[in-house]
C-alpha cells in the first residue's frame, strides 16, 4: 500500500499533496511570518516556472518555424525527442501501472476487487498526469496532440456529411411526427419559437424549414442612428481593428485577410503583397481610415438568416471552395486558420467610408449558403477542388442594400465576418463574448 500511496501522490498537484495537509495541521496558528515567507517562495517559484515555460515555448516555436509543414512527421519526432527528458519518468510509471492493471485481469492470484483497484488507480493517475501537462499549456506533447487533432479533423469527409445532412433536412416530415421531432431540436438547441412568425411546429414541412424560420420583425428593431448594425443573432468572437492585415481567430491565433478575402481583383491571382500593404490596398483612403473587423458566431439554435449591416452596394461575389469543419469556438481554439480553411462566400462592395465586405462562412451541416440576389451561386458542390474560388461581378453597378435588408441564409450554426473601412476614430461597441441580436448597434457615426 505504501507503493500505491507514493505513486498516487506523485501525480497530485503540489498544493494538495497529503504531506502538505499534515504540515498545515501541525503548523502553529500564529505563523503569519511563515505564511508570508511561503507566499514569497511560491511567487519566486512561479516566476522561475514562467521563465522556464517561456524559454521552452521559444525553443518550440523556433523548431516549428525551421521545419516546413511538408515534413510534419519529422518535426513531431524532433519535438518528442526534445521533450523526452521531462516526459519519460511519468511515462514509465504510467506504463507500469497499465501493465499491472492488465496483469491483474489475467492472473488468478488477483481478485476482482484488486482489478477494480488497479483500474481506479490508473484512471486517477492518468487524470492528474493530464492536469500536470495541461498546466504548461505550451508543452510539446500538447502541441503534438493538437497537431494530430488537426490532421484528424481535416481528414474527415465533412463535405459529403454536410450534403447528406442537407438531403435529410429537405425530407418532408409527416404532419403527425413533426411536433414530436421538432420539440427535440427545440429542446436540444434552445430555440425560442415565440420569436418565430409561425409558432406552430406542425406547419414546418422539413427540418431545414425549421432552421430557416423567419422571425417577427418587431422583435428585432433596426437601430435608427447606428452606422453599422449586427447582421445576425449570435455571439461576438472578435471585434476590433485589422489594419495590419491580420484578424485574431482566438487569443494568440490569427489568420490573414489576404488568405481570407483572396487576391485583389485587379491583380488576377498574382497577389504577393505583404499583409499590411494588402490591407492598405483594400482601403479607398488609407491615410485617414483603417480596416475594422467583426466576427459573429451563430449557434444552431440562433436565427439563421443574415441581413445587411449597413447602407452599402454589393458589387462582387467570390465563392471559395473549402472544408466544412465546425466553427464552434471549441474547434476554433485548436484549428489554426479555421475560417480560411472553410467554404465561404465573400461579398464585397462600397459604403460611405470606402471598402465594405460581408462573408458567410460554411460549417459542418451548413453546406448550403444562399444569397437571395444571386441565383447562380451553388455551394458545397461535388467534384470541385478545395482551395479554388469563383468570381462573379454583379451587373448594373451592383445591389444596393439598406440597414436590415435580407441578404441570405444558411442552416444550423455558422459564422458571419464583417471587414470594412472606416475613420481611425471609429469605435466598435461590441466586445468579445457578447451576445448580439440582429439590428443591434455595432457602431455610431463618427463625430
Amino acid at each position: 500500500m505504501r507503493v500505491f500511496f507514493a505513486l498516487f501522490t506523485y501525480f497530485l498537484p503540489v498544493d494538495i499533496r497529503p504531506a502538505k495537509w499534515l504540515h498545515d495541521l501541525s503548523a502553529p496558528s500564529h505563523a503569519e511570518n511563515t505564511k508570508s515567507r511561503k507566499e514569497k517562495q511560491r511567487s519566486q517559484k512561479s516566476e522561475f516556472t514562467q521563465c522556464i515555460k517561456k524559454k521552452h515555448l521559444r525553443s518550440i516555436l523556433h523548431l516549428w518555424d525551421t521545419n516546413p509543414n511538408s515534413n510534419a512527421l519529422a518535426t513531431e519526432i524532433k519535438l518528442t525527442k526534445k521533450c523526452w527528458p521531462a516526459l519519460w519518468p511519468r511515462g514509465a510509471i504510467m506504463t507500469s501501472i497499465s501493465g499491472a492493471a492488465a496483469f491483474s485481469l489475467t492472473s488468478r492470484s488477483f481478485t476482482a476487487s484488486d482489478s477494480y483497484t488497479w483500474y481506479c488507480l490508473l484512471v486517477v493517475a492518468s487524470f492528474f498526469m493530464w492536469i500536470r501537462l495541461k498546466k504548461c499549456t505550451q508543452n510539446t506533447l500538447i502541441c503534438i496532440m493538437d497537431n494530430f487533432q488537426i490532421k484528424f479533423l481535416q481528414s474527415m469527409p465533412y463535405r459529403i456529411i454536410s450534403r447528406g445532412f442537407g438531403q435529410l433536412g429537405d425530407i418532408n416530415i409527416w404532419p403527425f411526427f413533426r411536433p414530436h421531432l421538432y420539440k427535440f431540436f427545440v429542446c436540444i438547441w434552445k430555440i425560442d419559437m415565440k420569436e418565430a412568425v409561425d409558432e406552430d411546429l406542425e406547419n414546418y414541412r422539413t427540418v431545414n424549414d425549421l432552421f430557416r424560420r423567419p422571425i417577427k420583425r418587431q422583435l428585432r428593431p433596426i437601430h435608427s442612428t447606428a452606422d453599422v448594425v449586427s447582421p445576425v443573432d449570435g455571439k461576438v468572437m472578435q471585434s476590433g481593428e485589422a489594419s495590419q492585415g491580420v484578424v485574431e481567430q482566438v487569443k494568440g491565433m490569427t489568420y490573414s485577410l489576404k488568405n481570407f478575402l483572396g487576391p485583389l481583383k485587379e491583380q488576377d491571382g498574382t497577389d504577393n503583397l505583404p499583409l499590411h500593404k494588402y490591407a492598405r490596398s483594400l482601403m479607398h483612403n488609407p491615410r485617414k481610415n483603417s480596416l475594422f473587423c467583426c466576427v459573429i458566431y451563430l449557434a444552431p439554435g440562433n436565427y439563421h438568416r443574415f441581413h445587411s449591416p449597413a447602407e452599402w452596394r454589393m458589387e462582387h461575389r467570390r465563392h471559395f471552395v473549402g472544408d466544412l469543419l465546425s466553427v464552434n469556438p471549441r474547434i476554433a481554439c485548436i484549428m489554426p486558420g479555421l475560417l480560411v480553411i472553410n467554404e465561404r462566400v465573400v461579398l464585397t462592395g462600397k459604403w460611405k467610408y470606402g471598402f465594405f465586405s460581408m462573408t458567410a462562412v460554411g460549417a459542418t451541416s451548413v453546406g448550403s449558403i444562399v444569397i437571395y440576389d444571386d441565383k447562380a451561386l451553388q455551394t458545397n458542390k461535388a467534384n470541385v477542388e478545395r482551395g479554388t474560388y469563383f468570381d462573379h461581378k454583379y451587373e448594373n453597378g451592383g445591389v444596393l442594400f439598406s440597414r436590415g435588408d435580407s441578404v441570405g441564409e444558411f442552416r444550423l450554426g455558422s459564422t458571419v465576418v464583417l471587414v470594412f473601412e472606416a475613420p481611425k476614430k471609429f469605435n466598435l461597441k461590441l466586445r468579445e463574448g457578447q451576445s448580439v441580436k440582429y439590428g443591434q448597434a455595432v457602431s455610431f457615426p463618427v463625430q
